[in-house]
Formats: structure tokens, sequence, C-alpha cells
């Protein structure tokens, strides 16, 4: 955990800002030759509790270049299928199809691969038969 999230706290500000100063960043608070918090100008800016929080955070000397970042690949990459994965599993309300298996059992049988996809195509309900096809109103 973050040291400044401890105890409770929030990783946000509580002072309110002061008239003048609503254009400032971060990078104006920061002596970027000394690599250190400018303190005079944060303990005029903010109350005790975020003086704390603040002086707490390390200042990092290197800078990276920003880099997009995909969170639901393990190396940050976007892909195609991660991204449906994604929907699938979080955004598409896919109760309907679920069947409770384990469908490692099917592809692992020792049968010709047209027989597991029948297989499978049987267990999920999506075999075009004639019932199928009327309740999809084709």
């Amino acid at each position: 955990m973050d040291p400044w999230l401890r105890n409770g706290d929030w990783g946000f500000v509580t002072s309110l800002v002061a008239m003048g100063v609503e254009d400032l960043v971060v990078s104006d608070l920061i002596d970027h030759n000394a690599h250190v918090w400018r303190t005079n100008i944060i303990n005029g800016l903010f109350n005790e509790r975020d003086v704390k929080t603040i002086a707490s955070m390390p200042i990092i000397n290197e800078v990276e270049e920003d880099k997009h970042l995909w969170n639901f690949t393990p190396h940050g990459e976007y892909n195609v299928s991660s991204a449906y994965r994604h929907v699938m599993e979080n955004l598409v309300d896919n109760t309907n199809f679920c069947v409770e298996s384990s469908w490692t059992k099917l592809w692992h049988l020792k049968v010709p691969q047209k027989v597991k996809v029948f297989l499978w195509r049987v267990a999920c309900g999506c075999l075009p038969t004639k019932y199928c096809l009327q309740t999809r109103s084709v």
C-alpha cells in the first residue's frame, strides 16, 4: 500500500484551493535542481494533513516517457482477444450462454475434431435445428 494511503487516509487533497493558484501543477511544487519539495509553497497552500501527505511522497529523479498501458494483458499491450474477453466477461450479460462444465475434458477426448465441435455445439444449444432457428426468427 502506498505510504500516503495509510491509516484510512485517501489519496486526494482536502485543502481548499487558494485564489490565484488554480493553474498550479505538481511540477510547480518541486525544486527540480535539488529534487526536493518546495516546502515554503506547500506550507502556504495546504492544510497540515495534506502537507504531511505531500512530504511523504518520494520525488523520482528519472523521468520516463508516458506510454499507454492496457490493464487486461500481463504485459500491458493491447490485443483484440483481451478486449473481447474483457467485454464478454464484464460488460455483456452472457449468463444465458454459460454452461456449467469442464470444457477441457471435451477438448481432450480422443475423437475427431469435428465430433468435439459437434458435441460442444449440442451442449451450447447452437446447432441450427428447426427449433433453434425458429426461436431466432430465422
